[in-house]
């Protein structure tokens, strides 16, 4: 069966080129020309394997559209397209939800690349190496479920990414080892020569973040300077 990708672009030139050269790879593309087509897209019935999405659109854009879509599908793999190179825009993106960013102009083969990159990673999610995908991680409060790809912090529901997810099983199963940047961006995107260890930094804010929301003591995830991250014991 075709992989499903919901193109969100208001060019429509631009958005006519990436549905066509995903029917060439293989692909089953549907477009929306703004973020609110997008979401009555999905509330309609359509699932997509990913979503390839603009930022600047006029009503809903695709900040806007991602954080709505984050919270009907967490794990849904999201591809930022902007014509905007500011740092911050890349780092908001990344903050809302995106699993990658790519700056226009850009090429097809390029895009479809991550595109592929992508959907690699969210195949391979059901393989954690640690203990038995049947035993729940337990530690400090939280209990993630590794067959279902869900959690709870303290008795409440814990909503994380696929990325989130396998970051913090990292860290659980491992508290007190130190991990680089370099190290994480590994074990979070196996598959993926794109992504720097940099960008951990995003990801585990999010995550602080949302452990925090639940309970604003929280403080296990620490920062080592120069070196990296780990979870005190």
């Amino acid at each position: 069966m075709k992989r499903k990708i919901l193109i969100v672009e208001d060019d429509r030139d631009l958005s006519g080129l990436i549905a066509l050269a995903g029917e060439k790879w293989g692909y089953a593309p549907k477009t929306a020309g703004d973020g609110a087509g997008g979401r009555e897209l999905v509330e309609g019935g359509f699932v997509p394997d990913l979503v390839i999405l603009d930022i600047n659109m006029p009503g809903m854009d695709g900040f806007g559209f991602c954080r709505w879509f984050r919270e009907e599908q967490g794990l849904i793999p999201v591809i930022f397209l902007s014509a905007r190179t500011e740092e911050y825009d890349k780092i908001l993106a990344l903050e809302i939800g995106g699993d990658d960013y790519l700056t226009k102009p850009f090429s097809m083969k390029e895009l479809y690349a991550r595109v592929a990159v992508c959907l690699r990673r969210r195949d391979s999610y059901g393989i954690i190496r640690g203990k038995p995908d049947g035993i729940p991680l337990e530690k400090d409060g939280i209990i993630l479920d590794r067959e279902s790809w869900t959690g709870t912090y303290k008795g409440r529901e814990l909503l994380l990414t696929v990325t989130e997810f396998r970051l913090l099983c990292k860290f659980l199963e491992s508290p007190g080892r130190v991990f680089s940047r370099d190290e994480l961006a590994r074990t979070a995107f196996p598959e993926d020569k794109y992504y720097g260890g940099r960008g951990i930094d995003v990801h585990i804010t999010r995550i602080r973040g949302k452990l925090k929301k639940i309970d604003p003591r929280f403080s296990s995830l620490t920062a080592v300077y120069q070196v990296g991250y780990k979870w005190q014991i």
